[in-house]
């Protein structure tokens, strides 16, 4: 990041100065060094980790005796994380980046093992990786890691309520994590300008919760996972699926603002058709919710890659949905033309925002 603005000041001086330089070119070299520069870093992590693995095995076949292998482990584990904060620290590179990326990848669960060696309590490993992780994103100044950590983190959370609470907490877990990533990405602008800490690690932790999130909303719209994310309170599950459809219809609200669309009967249509709809297929199957949701705030963020996101998540939805056999044909004939309908919807929002840009 200093490199490339320390970079675009210089060229901004030589161009004041008169000096013509090709823009398109250098943008180009730009985008052929930086897809070298990933392809090093896959290369590099993948071969720490090989290379970590062969060194693991070894030792864990030489030490096969041995009584004290969670001193081991924990030993390896603090050295590997000691390692990747010193390798990070130096000077920014590629390889290194991979290998740091790699030590810290070994130390982690090194660090897990230990703990699983010494006393395998679930409870206890679940928060080890919370305090791991969370001092991982203060420590380690590192896009990757601080993705593995943010998930991580996540994955604790999950963990715990999985082992200690009831199914209502689950049911929570989704909406707190639907609620981040509503947060995270209405806030960006304010969250990047205020801290520096975000401005370099936004990108990681909204990239994180946006994928858990999907993920998890998946499974809970798969039949094998409904016993564990279903409330037995009836109250209390409609309560959080309500929730989600209020979150939807707000960054709906939002998102015709933003498109200046200002008659009045079709924000209150867009908004009614998207209720019953949400309410049809929502209540049952959250990740007709969450894909719908990753449609709208891909219109002005990261278009492609939420709309892909989107329609893959509607069609895992609906096939899960039309296979179920307790609803009606009539029903799932009725729902499924209502997700068209959404869908072209938003496609005409979108669209028409684009002719707008095209005008001015």
């Amino acid at each position: 990041m200093k490199e490339n603005s320390q970079f675009n000041t210089i060229l901004s001086s030589l161009e004041a100065k008169g000096v013509e330089i090709d823009q398109t070119g250098i943008m180009q070299k730009r985008e052929d060094n930086a897809l070298k520069t990933v392809f090093i870093k896959i290369i590099s992590v993948v071969g720490g980790l090989i290379a970590m693995g062969t060194f693991l095995g070894f030792i864990s076949l030489a030490f096969a005796r041995d009584s004290n292998f969670d001193i081991l482990f924990l030993s390896f584990g603090l050295l590997s994380m000691i390692g990747c904060y010193f390798i990070h620290k130096s000077t920014d590179n590629a390889v290194r980046d991979g290998v740091g990326i790699a030590l810290y990848i070994s130390g982690f669960v090194l660090l897990l093992a230990a703990l699983i060696q010494h006393d395998f309590i679930p409870t206890n490993m679940y928060i080890a990786t919370i305090v791991i992780a969370s001092i991982s994103l203060f420590l380690y100044k590192n896009q990757i890691i601080t993705f593995i950590a943010a998930t991580a983190i996540i994955i604790g959370c999950h963990g715990l309520l999985f082992e200690n609470f009831s199914n209502d907490y689950l049911s929570l877990l989704l909406l707190v994590l639907l609620l981040s990533v509503v947060f995270l990405f209405y806030k960006e602008t304010f969250l990047r300008s205020t801290s520096l800490w975000w401005n370099n690690n936004y990108q990681a932790i909204l990239v994180a919760t946006f994928c858990y999130c999907l993920g998890l909303s998946i499974m809970t719209s798969v039949e094998m996972f409904l016993p564990y994310y279903g409330s037995e309170r009836m109250l209390f599950s409609y309560s959080t699926k309500v929730v989600f459809i209020l979150i939807t219809l707000g960054s709906l609200y939002i998102l015709l603002d933003r498109a200046l669309i200002q008659n009045t009967v079709i924000k209150g249509m867009s908004i009614v058709i998207t209720a019953v709809f949400l309410y049809l297929l929502g209540i049952d199957y959250p990740a007709f919710i969450v894909g719908f949701l990753f449609a709208l705030w891909s219109y002005n963020n990261q278009f492609k890659t939420g709309i892909v996101l989107s329609i893959c998540t509607f069609i895992w939805a609906m096939g899960m949905y039309y296979y179920d056999l307790s609803i009606s044909l009539l029903a799932k004939s009725i729902s499924l033309m209502l997700s068209g309908i959404i869908f072209l919807s938003v496609y005409w929002v979108i669209h028409k925002n684009w002719k707008q840009d095209e005008q001015e």
